[in-house]
């Protein structure tokens, strides 16, 4: 099912991202595509992939929104 619901990166992500290592995450999305996860919770804050979504979004990619489980693995 998927679901539009709007997306907020987490204020209290504790992981930091060097200026290096976000071209290196935008480099991978452009090299080999956006083949990998962003994980959200029901309130749509984003708890894993912070960088991953931020650097997609800078490059316009769009974002489809699937509706899971934290017991289900969702595969691409």
């Amino acid at each position: 099912m998927i679901q539009t619901i709007k997306l907020k990166l987490d204020p209290k992500n504790a992981r930091k991202h060097s200026e290096r290592n976000q071209k290196l995450v935008k480099q991978s999305l452009e090299t080999v595509g956006a083949f990998r996860s962003v994980g959200a919770d029901a309130n749509g804050i984003i708890r894993v992939g912070n960088q991953t979504f931020q650097a997609a979004q800078d490059l316009g990619y769009k974002v489809k929104i699937v509706k899971g489980k934290p017991n289900e693995l969702i595969v691409v």
